[in-house]
């Protein structure tokens, strides 16, 4: 199964971003369990540039830098100063942030942790540099403000020959399928389809009891949800397939990429336009958090 790569359309992205999108598909080319990258995501407040999911590794948070030495004029622990003037954070500071968001949000979901209160896979955070190597970082003594871990550094030059466990470590975690799903839901609530309330469960029917409740799109289902470019769809498929979650998705995407933008949807009866209210107000949070604001509900005419 190859890596799903979500928007699977990225004609956004900087060359350097491009090339590490190119390189991740390449890794997974041969690899038969399901991954997902995506690209460009939103984290709560943040915006990282990639997020990768791996059925037996975790979660790899990544920001890609196209920085050049030659345009860096000083960088401390917390910023960076460019010859031309212009400022920016020190990417494995702000990274680092990334990084604590993303264990804030799985570590308050009970069902991802062990019985000592740990998390049942790892996560890690990588800054690739495509256009500086590893001796361009050290000779300049940039090495000593873009180490603080848990962010790593890869430079251009291990970008090249850079492996899946470069990228997490030779650890294998084994989350699976089921708590993949969750992970899935909790970065992006939007595609999830189920979530009941139920009781903590011992360790060996746990996952059982998540995999009866918790459900989120698939991938092409997600995908088909972020599709870029915009335009006319026909979205069918049995009752309970995910059609209403799909709409929600897309209405989500929509207002986080143009948060200027006034999003309407329309139904044609009163139960789905309460069904679709009561899933925005669940997610309510989720989107304040993100900078996103709904401020009304549409609501179908009565029609006879």
């Amino acid at each position: 199964m190859v890596l799903n790569v979500i928007p699977n359309n990225y004609f956004k992205l900087t060359n350097g971003e491009t090339k590490v999108v190119n390189k991740v598909r390449a890794l997974y080319h041969k690899d038969d369990r399901e991954c997902f990258l995506y690209v460009q995501p939103r984290l709560r407040e943040y915006n990282p540039d990639f997020i990768l999911i791996d059925s037996y590794k975790g979660v790899c948070i990544i920001e890609v830098k196209d920085w050049v030495l030659s345009r860096i004029e000083s960088m401390n622990r917390v910023e960076v100063t460019f010859k031309n003037g212009k400022s920016g954070e020190n990417p494995v500071a702000k990274t680092n942030e990334y990084f604590n968001c993303a264990k804030d949000i799985f570590e308050k979901d009970r069902f991802l942790l062990d019985e000592e209160g740990k998390l049942r896979f790892k996560v890690y955070s990588k800054v690739v540099f495509t256009g500086m190597d590893s001796k361009d970082i050290d000779d300049s003594g940039l090495k000593d403000v873009l180490f603080q871990p848990p962010t790593r550094c890869l430079g251009s030059d291990r970008l090249k020959k850079v492996t899946i466990d470069d990228l997490f470590s030779a650890e294998t975690s084994y989350p699976g399928q089921v708590i993949i799903s969750v992970i899935r839901a909790l970065l992006f609530p939007e595609i999830k389809i189920q979530h009941k309330q139920h009781e903590l469960l011992e360790f060996d029917n746990e996952l059982d009891e998540i995999k009866n409740t918790i459900k989120a799109l698939d991938c092409e289902q997600e995908k088909f949800a972020k599709k870029i470019p915009y335009g006319h769809y026909m979205v069918s498929g049995v009752p309970g397939s995910g059609k209403t979650v799909i709409l929600l998705a897309r209405a989500i995407f929509f207002l986080k990429e143009h948060p200027d933008w006034k999003i309407k949807i329309i139904t044609f009866n009163r139960s789905l336009a309460k069904k679709m209210q009561n899933r925005f107000k669940a997610l309510y949070n989720d989107l304040h958090l993100m900078g996103s604001i709904m401020k009304t509900f549409q609501f179908p005419l009565s029609i006879n």
